[in-house]
């Protein structure tokens, strides 16, 4: 890039890249709105990126940590008999690293001070699993239980704010076993909420509450020998599948051993879905960017046509004034770049300190829109810009060089 640094050469850019408003304003005025659209289109393209790449590592961040990478259950969801005897083989197997089993049912909630009841998803699992579960995440009191059996539980903040309740509130919940067909009544249990949690995702702050694994049996009819499946977490998620392909063979026909990516495989194939029509997206606004920085550059080429006309006529070459132009327009793509830049790293940090957009929990997995951004993603489309904007650019940029100087020169 010598070339730029040759003191005539980078006085044209200049004059021509700034011209002064009371000369040629519509120069301006086209310079400004070439500027403008591409760090428009700079922004959307990087804004959709860093919400797709916030969605998917949300997903990724709550499914690997609140939940289990693989899940064990019995053939057709039955309770699993003598749940104590497969643990051994799932521990030693490789790429396993932790292995809660857990009770799982449903009930209602009613808190001690309200007649208000909501339905919840109980999850019976050991104290000293309540820990890496729960812990992360407790806005409130402490993930401990007391013991296998105490009477109390950790709910989300969302249904916590739906019952207003408090840690320390007693609440009742009321389940049918397993056995329910022969008996009238539910089994009812009063606990203490001694946590509240909030992972961000709605499918767990509006739904599930933790218990003791042994409270969990008494409550939901299970037997001392009986669990609902294992959660399972892994060392290498990049040996996910072998791994729960290893544990079907070893532990038979009565166990099926699922992967996150099969628990939750709408949203994988959502975000997969959503990743599809990016580079389209990214083309479009790259031509409705490049078509108005090509306008600028044409208009340009006529307001100073007569100023082209007579460096020609003092001995520039075809390949110098061509030069120039690339340097206007290429300088107009990365002035739009920078700022379309910012005003993406601007929103995202907004957004994420104070969640201005809101999402419907009943239909999106998270309350607010996540963003997460990626310096990679930046310089792909910096790159891919650029690549485009040189060969656009070089039509009005050859178109420059073509015209006769004597022609030019009459021009007014």
């Amino acid at each position: 890039m010598r070339w730029l640094l040759h003191p005539l050469r980078r006085i044209f850019i200049q004059r021509w890249l700034f011209p002064k408003w009371s000369e040629t304003r519509h120069i301006v005025i086209f310079n400004t709105i070439a500027v403008g659209s591409v760090a428009l289109g700079t922004a959307a393209v990087l804004l959709a990126l860093a919400i797709l790449q916030g969605f998917e590592n949300a997903i990724y961040r709550y499914v690997t940590s609140f939940t289990a990478h693989i899940e064990i259950t019995g053939l057709f969801s039955l309770p699993i008999e003598h749940y104590e005897d497969p643990l051994e083989y799932i521990q030693k197997t490789p790429n396993v690293t932790a292995v809660v089993p857990y009770r799982l049912g449903n009930a209602l909630i009613r808190p001690k001070h309200s007649q208000q009841f909501d339905g919840v998803l109980c999850k019976g699992i050991p104290p000293d699993a309540a820990l890496p579960y729960v812990s992360p995440f407790v806005q409130q009191g402490k993930a401990h239980f007391r013991s296998d059996s105490a009477p109390e539980l950790m709910i989300g903040r969302l249904l916590a704010e739906r019952l207003d309740l408090q840690v320390n509130d007693t609440v009742f919940l009321l389940a049918f076993n397993a056995a329910a067909q022969q008996q009238s009544l539910p089994s009812i249990a009063a606990l203490r909420v001694i946590a509240v949690f909030e992972t961000g995702a709605t499918q767990f702050d509006e739904n599930v509450v933790f218990l003791p694994f042994e409270t969990a049996g008494r409550l939901l009819g299970f037997s001392r020998y009986q669990a609902t499946g294992y959660d399972i977490q892994v060392a290498d998620l990049r040996q996910l599948i072998p791994t729960a392909e290893r544990l079907n063979q070893g532990l038979g026909y009565r166990f099926v051993a699922r992967t996150m990516y099969d628990l939750y495989s709408s949203l994988f194939a959502w975000i997969d879905l959503q990743k599809r029509p990016i580079p389209i997206v990214l083309g479009l606004i790259a031509f409705v960017a490049l078509f108005n920085v090509v306008s600028a550059l044409l208009t340009l080429m006529v307001a100073k046509l007569h100023e082209i006309a007579v460096l020609r006529s003092l001995g520039m070459q075809r390949r110098q004034l061509r030069q120039i132009f690339l340097a206007v327009g290429m300088a107009l793509v990365i002035v739009g770049w920078i700022i379309g830049a910012g005003l993406t790293l601007v929103a995202g940090w907004l957004q994420n300190q104070f969640h201005v957009l809101r999402l419907q929990t009943d239909v999106y997995f998270f309350s607010y829109l996540p963003i997460t951004f990626e310096l990679l993603h930046f310089l792909i489309v910096a790159a891919l810009l650029l690549i485009i904007s040189f060969f656009t650019i070089w039509i009005p940029a050859t178109l420059a060089t073509r015209i006769p100087p004597l022609q030019a020169l009459r021009f007014r």
